[in-house]
């Protein structure tokens, strides 16, 4: 098993150094500011990706709840509803990834 552990992070190359013994040693270097600008940089990465994800989400959503009104499976007020519900739901998901932005930047400040 700290085997595989070692191996994964390894894989997934963080810059930190494995020592293979029981239990598994992992030696996190210090953050330095280049580092800190690179782990900001991932992190802007990641929250724009998720940013991404959410509007592709929504927007299928209210896809469905569109065609569902055109099918005739939903009314005009239900649909309408749904959407908004898709947008809220967006909106809550948005401010989640940004608190989550801030809180980690926060983090990494020196």
């Amino acid at each position: 098993m700290a085997q595989a552990m070692a191996d994964a992070i390894r894989a997934a190359r963080p810059g930190l150094t494995v020592r293979e013994a029981s239990p598994l040693t992992v030696h996190v270097p210090p953050l330095t500011p280049e580092r800190a600008s690179q782990a900001r940089a991932r992190i802007a990465e990641a929250c724009e990706a998720l940013d991404a994800e959410v509007s592709h989400i929504s927007r299928s959503g209210r896809e469905q709840f569109a065609m569902a009104e055109k099918d005739g499976a939903l009314s005009v007020d239900a649909a309408t509803r749904g959407m908004h519900e898709v947008e809220k739901l967006a909106s809550v998901a948005r401010q989640q990834i940004v608190e989550a932005r801030q809180a980690k930047e926060k983090r990494l400040q020196m």
